[in-house]
């Protein structure tokens, strides 16, 4: 397991970016954004400025961590009952560097440490090559 002073967040994406709030407890509650194009710095600021939790510490995310991600089921057109190969890949790893970036930046600022080049870790896992946004 993670050491209990780091923090994690999850972003889940096919056709759109979801950025969960792993604060909010009884349902996954996430933030959407576009997966057709990169983030805009505006959107990454409003992201942030959001009040929603994009990073959480382990012990308090945990339990709404695991419930979100058994819940994720591969979405379904509606049409053809076939999974959906919407995977925009790149605008969901832009996403998940900049809150790893700034994750970073405020353990610097707090006195805490911070790996070399002051950026968090991000960890990607997907099950095919992107197929919409950039990167595709």
């Amino acid at each position: 397991g993670l050491p209990p002073g780091d923090s994690i967040s999850l972003i889940s994406y096919d056709g759109v970016v979801r950025i969960y709030d792993l604060t909010y407890e009884g349902a996954g509650r996430a933030r959407v954004l576009s997966g057709q194009e990169s983030p805009s710095k505006e959107q990454l600021n409003e992201l942030g400025a959001s009040g929603a939790s994009l990073v959480s510490e382990v012990p308090a995310a945990a339990a709404n961590f695991a419930a979100i991600v058994a819940a994720l089921r591969p979405p379904v057109r509606d049409m053809a009952r076939k999974r959906c190969k919407l995977r925009c890949l790149g605008p969901a790893v832009e996403v998940a560097v900049a809150i790893a970036g700034g994750c970073a930046s405020h353990r610097q600022r707090s006195g805490g440490v911070s790996p070399p080049g002051g950026s968090g870790q991000v960890v990607v896992c997907l099950s095919a090559e992107p197929s919409v946004g950039p990167g595709a």
